[in-house]
């Protein structure tokens, strides 16, 4: 009896030992997972649009990583005409508006953690479709020529709808990208198409966009890729 009273007291400190251990660990740190996006900088204007919403944020101030963001933007867009989107990669999370300021324009904000990677010539992707021309920011006119390729499913009766918007969401002008092969396929079918602004129409950054055709009207299926280029009146 004596000999297993010694045991239970030798044994009692090495469990409390243990269960203090495994309390000290506390809970796990979340993991922020990389974003791919549109950053802007420029005056009044600081701004990151995901791919996943497709909805600008306001680039907080109190982001870790906010002068890394900064700089890596003014060292790739050196001689870029103002407010170039420029395509980054962000780790971050989205983050409450500021009560004040230019930021309180935005619907909300990005807390951005650690700038990712920067990739003058990204774009939110779709693997149904892959854009040639024109290539992101590219500086273009009022008669803008598309090619690139297309999975069958993106087209209906061989063609799908393009769109040209300026920054503000005004559509500027709409035409048809046409399939070069038999669309009615699962594969890759090359495409061509162009749109013509008609004049008079204000210089600067628009959106060309790239609509999957949906004849269903079922908004589950629609989809489209936008790329930026800068219009130019001459």
């Amino acid at each position: 009896m004596k000999v297993a009273r010694c045991l239970i007291l030798l044994l009692v400190p090495a469990l409390l030992s243990c269960t203090a251990t495994r309390n000290v660990s506390g809970p796990k740190t979340a993991v922020v997972q990389p974003e791919q996006g549109w950053v802007v900088i420029g005056h009044e204007v600081r701004s990151f649009q995901s791919c996943e919403t497709n909805t600008q944020q306001w680039l907080r101030g109190d982001s870790p990583a906010l002068a890394k963001i900064i700089t890596g933007y003014q060292k790739t867009l050196p001689e870029a005409p103002p407010y170039a989107p420029l395509f980054m990669t962000l780790a971050g999370k989205s983050a409450p508006r500021p009560s004040d300021g230019f930021g309180n324009d935005y619907h909300s904000a990005f807390r951005a953690e650690r700038l990712v990677d920067i990739n003058p010539q990204g774009h939110c992707r779709n693997q149904l479709i892959t854009v040639d021309h024109p290539t992101p920011a590219e500086q273009v006119g009022s008669r803008i020529k598309v090619t690139g390729k297309a999975r069958g499913a993106w087209y209906f009766e061989g063609d799908f709808p393009l769109l040209l918007t300026d920054a503000t969401g005004q559509v500027l002008a709409r035409s048809f990208a046409t399939a070069q092969g038999p669309w009615m396929t699962d594969d890759w079918v090359p495409f061509r198409g162009s749109l013509h602004v008609q004049p008079p129409f204000a210089e600067g950054w628009g959106w060309l966009i790239f609509e999957k055709d949906n004849p269903s009207d079922r908004p589950e299926l629609d989809a489209s890729v936008a790329i930026p280029v800068f219009l130019q009146t001459n």
